[in-house]
């Protein structure tokens, strides 16, 4: 994992680390950086990458902080988000068996001094706060200014300046450059100063409003959903995520842990509520649409079997293979394409007459080729306008994945 040993020294120039030093960014940065490690185990579904990144996530920052991993040399690093990931897999039933990933490449990249830059941006601060105090000269404002690019540069780092919010800063600016004033003999009285915005640290209403919006895109992966039951849904949700997490915590959270608190509270919910979340056979939206299966299907699909569909409206097709698929004969398929036609019939289900090609094996160089036809029924579980998902109830197609498995249901989305 030669990418740690960036890490470490990136680590290492940090000073004063606390625990709570694990910003938004930093999170995002450790996220991204598992599910890159991750994708090199291609038996893991995009689910249990998730899953596993998420655990992998909670479990680095809840157990070290940025000082602790700092401290650490690069073969205890690597054996530590080894073993992260490991346990967190183990977490879901799955043993991570293929070899190990080569980096794990946190890069947090930061500057932690005080420079020039940072200190005439202070005095620009400072300048434009004390341009409200027009009895002042400019030899007193001057003073002032000193004090205070002093004050905050010793009193804070700059990673802990950075990290305040504007509020904070202006209320930093009214109570340093007054303890200036008091330590130079320098009256800012001829002014009233009215500082009326506070810290908002509680939930507000526009908070709400946010969460509300938020969670109402969630839902709609539910278009069953009633209105009353949505707004039922929203109103729990608010004041479970109100009651349970703080709101600077909350907003600190990343995409992927917002969606799956979003997932936890929307099933809390509708169990509480008595509310079917089960999502009806999409076929019938469709019939409602006054548009036909045989009308949705016309195009390309990527299947979840590692195959492409290209249904086209004369009812013929193509189904292209990539890697891992042979014939129940074990053999290849020529080109990697089974070709032949398709029909839907009134009871929506689906019927491929499929030909192809298998190459048994080579005599004095030659391949063997022989020609093989099959038919198959499937019917249809789910569908819309660019998803499908369906079932073989009769027949057999073409090919099986290099394991051994039989495909009996096959989920595809529309190419774009």
């Amino acid at each position: 994992m030669k990418g740690i040993i960036l890490f470490i020294s990136i680590l290492v120039s940090c000073s004063c680390i606390a625990q709570n030093d694990w910003t938004k960014d930093d999170r995002t940065t450790i996220y991204n950086e598992f599910l890159d490690v991750l994708s090199k185990y291609k038996m893991l579904t995009l689910e249990q990458k998730e899953s596993i990144g998420l655990c992998s996530l909670e479990s680095t920052t809840q157990k070290f902080t940025k000082k602790d991993m700092a401290s650490k040399i690069e073969v205890e690093l690597k054996r530590i988000y080894q073993s992260v990931l490991d346990q967190c897999a183990k977490n879901i039933g799955i043993e991570l068996k293929n070899n190990e990933p080569e980096n794990i490449n946190i890069e947090i990249k930061e500057s932690t001094e005080w420079t020039k830059e940072d200190k005439i941006t202070l005095s620009k601060i400072s300048n434009d706060f004390l341009s409200q105090y027009k009895h002042l000269t400019s030899e007193q404002k001057e003073i002032l200014t000193l004090c205070f690019i002093n004050e905050v540069t010793n009193s804070k780092t700059k990673k802990e300046y950075e990290k305040l919010i504007d509020l904070e800063v202006r209320q930093i600016k009214s109570s340093v450059i007054s303890q200036c004033a008091k330590q130079n003999n320098i009256s800012l009285a001829d002014l009233e100063v009215k500082i009326e915005e506070k810290v908002v640290a509680e939930w507000v209403k526009e908070d709400k409003i946010k969460l509300v919006n938020e969670f109402n895109d969630h839902l709609k992966n539910y278009p069953n959903l009633t209105d009353d039951h949505r707004e039922t849904l929203s109103l729990c949700f608010i004041d479970e995520i109100t009651s349970m997490y703080k709101k600077a915590e909350y907003f600190e959270m990343i995409d992927m842990e917002h969606k799956k608190i979003k997932q936890t509270y929307l099933s809390k919910c509708a169990i509480h509520s008595k509310i079917d979340l089960t999502n009806k056979p999409e076929v019938i939206e469709i019939i409602e649409k006054k548009q036909s299966i045989k009308e949705v299907l016309v195009g390309s699909w990527k299947t979840d079997e590692n195959s492409q569909y290209n249904f086209k409206s004369d009812g013929t097709f193509e189904k292209k293979y990539n890697s891992g698929f042979y014939t129940y004969r074990w053999t290849g398929i020529d080109d990697n394409i089974v070709r032949g036609n398709w029909f839907v019939d009134e009871t929506n289900t689906l019927t491929l007459n499929e030909s192809w090609t298998e190459i048994e094996y080579k005599i004095f160089f030659r391949d063997k080729r022989t020609n093989y036809v099959s038919t198959s029924k499937f019917k249809f579980t789910s569908s819309l306008n660019d998803y499908f998902k369906i079932e073989i109830i009769e027949g057999s197609s073409c090919c099986r994945k290099s394991e051994g498995n039989d495909v009996k249901i096959i989920q595809a989305n529309k190419v774009k």
